[in-house]
């Protein structure tokens, strides 16, 4: 990782363990470095202060511990991920423990084979613990409703039972039923809202793509917390 983003990174959880605002201090911090797009997205997504990084990681469950239960995936953010990580692309292992890609493609998603890659394995995770996947997708997206219907037909294929809609608010579909389902998704408004966490991607992962991970920033965090933690 660039010396320049290092810095970036401890700076920006700096200011976060401070309590600024985090549109605030991604802004300040990625000026003050000029950084590019990709590393604004990085800062943006992937940094968080200790808390609610822990608060985060407290939400997480492995699909063992969930065998047979309906899972609600947020269809665009985890393909993405994990077409991302299939493809060799770099992700980033992020301070609140989920696996994300920066690219920010969301608005102009193609249905290609890396869709067709993505899905089965995310559905090869479905089958080995016997979980039942909801898919949802934003419906102002170009061809949600097409890519649902794939969905279908490959869920017929492998005989298993699950779903795919569309959702004219897909993270507020995702955010109402976060008290009572398990949600896959990597988005920070709705792990907010929600009791249980699958991060698919992460259980993909294994030893495909580039996965980097943080600079710790140890220094900083004593400056923090030098007197009185």
């Amino acid at each position: 990782m660039r010396e320049k983003l290092k810095d970036a990174i401890c700076d920006l959880r700096y200011l976060l363990e401070r309590g600024y605002k985090r549109k605030a201090a991604v802004d300040y911090v990625a000026n003050r470095y000029r950084l590019p797009s990709e590393d604004r997205n990085l800062l943006q997504r992937a940094v968080y202060p200790r808390g609610e990084a822990a608060e985060h990681r407290r939400k997480l469950v492995e699909p063992r511990d969930i065998r047979g239960e309906e899972v609600l995936i947020d269809g665009y953010n985890v393909l993405i991920t994990v077409e991302a990580l299939l493809q060799g692309k770099t992700l980033v292992m992020c301070d609140d423990g989920y696996l994300r890609d920066t690219s920010a493609v969301y608005g102009r998603y193609r249905i290609d084979d890396a869709t067709l890659n993505a899905l089965d394995a995310v559905l090869r995770v479905m089958e080995d613990h016997s979980l039942r996947p909801v898919f949802v997708f934003d419906s102002q997206v170009s061809r949600s409703g097409e890519l649902c219907g794939l969905i279908r037909n490959r869920l017929r294929e492998r005989g298993l039972e699950g779903d795919a809609r569309t959702s004219a608010k897909a993270d507020r579909t995702l955010k109402r039923s976060g008290a009572e389902k398990v949600i896959s998704t990597s988005d920070t408004a709705v792990i907010k809202k929600a009791r249980r966490i699958l991060d698919l991607p992460s259980h993909i992962a294994g030893d495909k793509g580039k996965i980097i991970s943080l600079p710790s920033c140890e220094d900083i965090y004593r400056i923090v917390y030098a007197e009185g933690s």
